[in-house]
């Protein structure tokens, strides 16, 4: 093979490619994402539309049906159901597999927009919700407070909530809990009886106040004026001047037949820490980001709002999605050293020579680093079904370097010269290796055009076994024989050559059951001793 002999006779350039290539996977190690599994991205999008006080067959008729219709014209959409009950329309839409949810949800929201004038006035705007596991919360903090009656939820939205978000790859920081402050105006029914006023009345009047309306711009001797109408409530006393009806001629305000005050809405949500009231903070991250990274970023700017808290508010981490990866990233990584360790010393039990094991050992590290820089161009992270795929492919990182190694081994016995040794060596079993290879790849890579979940999952897992892979057939058949033509030592030996039945030659094929290896140490001469008695037993039985 030419790519062999060229790469012995330019050993410094085929180093030089190695120790780049081990550079950048070095590199972009750096850069990988740490996440617990691969990213998952149902091809399902949720409309909800919430329209308060309506019979479930209105929310069909109204609501339901006529978002169905608008979103199944979206190219790409396998099947269109809804669920109609009181108040709420819940339509399911899902999408063929591979389908890019980024450019899918603005133009489901284009088609939304252009029904919205045929939905009921009183309906909400229609919201949309795409089924991704980063929804859940990548950390959860509770704060607490030993003092009674301290606004714990207006302390987080006003301190605490506005810098997580400031945090490079946070999406959102939602509270739960606590009270909700908001003026209350409660109505007299006895006055809204006497002066004739129905609640729809108060309401409709509530609808026209409260709200800033531009009026256009003028131009005045050459200066540009932007003029708007200001109607938002800045004072208790603004809401009870609300004009509501007239009496008579009689203006009849808010505040006659209503008491308004500062107080708290109706607790709904309740989060409990022993016997406390507490309030609870869930961040999520964007996807695309480093979970790990953004959740330590997110822990330094909490540790850096405690210091300008009371001393009596409390801080504390309820549940982090970054040990949990870490723990099982270092499990399998833990797992895949061992098993590289292992490999080593089995490698050093059989070839029984300590320069052969370290030149096979380095395919190993090389081989996975390398894998790294693959991963990084290949927009994979490193999560547990990545790194369970470099972990099952380490013992079959060595095969290839083995087999040429021996190959090499055995033309060096044959007083062939170490160059050229490892040139007729690796061209020797160059084939028989490529197609080993390929055929170990061919049963892992058909995973990644694997349709659904089932391939999301498993397509990393393909990928770097077959990155791996690739990377030790190419450095078996290019990096080997240059560190085999420098640094293989043969060791002192006898060779024994015993005549065969076959009366064309008189002596069989060399192997390495006819090597006797003396290397000065008792223990390994004996116990290489007793391999090669393993080996010529192995040689008369296959005779």
């Amino acid at each position: 093979m030419k790519l062999t002999e060229y790469s012995v006779n330019h050993k410094v350039t085929t180093i030089m490619i190695f120790v780049a290539l081990t550079t950048f996977g070095v590199i972009s190690l750096s850069r990988l994402g740490l996440e617990l599994f691969p990213d998952i991205t149902y091809p399902t999008v949720a409309v909800v539309t919430i329209d308060t006080g309506v019979s479930p067959y209105e929310v069909e008729t109204n609501i339901s049906k006529p978002i169905e219709d608008a979103v199944s014209s979206i190219n790409g959409v396998e099947n269109v159901s809804s669920t109609s009950s009181e108040g709420i329309s819940f339509v399911t839409v899902n999408f063929i597999w591979g389908t890019n949810m980024d450019t899918i949800v603005p133009e489901i929201r284009e088609k939304l927009t252009d029904i919205e004038a045929d939905l009921p006035d009183d309906a909400e705007r229609p919201m949309i919700f795409r089924y991704n596991p980063e929804v859940l919360p990548s950390i959860t903090f509770v704060v607490e407070s030993d003092i009674e009656g301290l606004d714990l939820r207006r302390l987080a939205e006003k301190r605490i909530v506005p810098e997580i978000e400031k945090v490079k790859g946070v999406a959102a920081a939602n509270i739960y809990g606590g009270k909700k402050q908001a003026v209350t105006c409660k109505l007299n029914v006895e006055d809204l009886s006497k002066l004739n006023i129905s609640i729809t009345q108060v309401l409709k009047a509530f609808q026209g106040e409260n709200i800033n309306i531009p009026a256009g711009s003028i131009n005045i001797n050459n200066k540009y004026l932007v003029i708007r109408t200001i109607g938002k409530f800045s004072q208790l006393k603004d809401i009870g001047n609300v004009l509501i009806g007239y009496r008579g001629k009689t203006p009849v305000l808010l505040k006659d037949i209503s008491s308004i005050e500062l107080g708290d809405l109706p607790q709904e949500e309740f989060v409990l820490s022993g016997a406390r009231n507490t309030i609870e903070i869930q961040v999520r991250k964007q996807p695309g980001h480093n979970t790990v990274d953004v959740i330590e970023q997110v822990k330094n700017t909490v540790n850096s709002i405690k210091k300008s808290l009371p001393p009596s508010v409390k801080i504390r981490i309820q549940s982090d999605q970054s040990k949990s990866i870490i723990m099982s990233i270092g499990g399998v990584a833990s797992a895949a050293w061992q098993g590289g360790l292992l490999a080593i010393l089995v490698l050093l039990f059989f070839l029984r020579n300590v320069s052969s094991t370290l030149i096979i050992s380095v395919a190993i590290p090389v081989s996975i680093v390398t894998t790294f820089s693959l991963m990084d161009f290949g927009h994979i992270t490193m999560n547990i079904m990545s790194l369970a795929g470099i972990t099952l492919g380490i013992g079959m990182l060595v095969d290839n370097s083995i087999v040429v190694l021996e190959s090499i081994y055995r033309k060096q016995l044959s007083n062939l010269p170490p160059k050229e040794a490892a040139v007729q060596g690796t061209e020797e079993v160059s084939r028989a290796i490529t197609a080993s290879t390929l055929t170990t790849v061919a049963v892992f890579l058909p995973l990644v055009f694997v349709k659904g979940i089932t391939g999301l999952i498993f397509k990393d897992l393909a990928f770097t076994i077959s990155f791996a892979l690739s990377v030790s057939l190419a450095m078996a058949i290019t990096l080997m024989p240059v560190l085999c033509s420098n640094f293989l030592k043969v060791p002192k030996l006898t060779i024994n050559k015993k005549p065969l039945n076959d009366s064309s030659s008189g002596y069989r094929e060399l192997s390495l059951a006819d090597v006797d290896i003396h290397t000065g140490n008792r223990a390994v001469d004996a116990v290489s001793k007793r391999i090669r008695i393993w080996l010529v037993n192995l040689d008369a039985f296959y005779e």
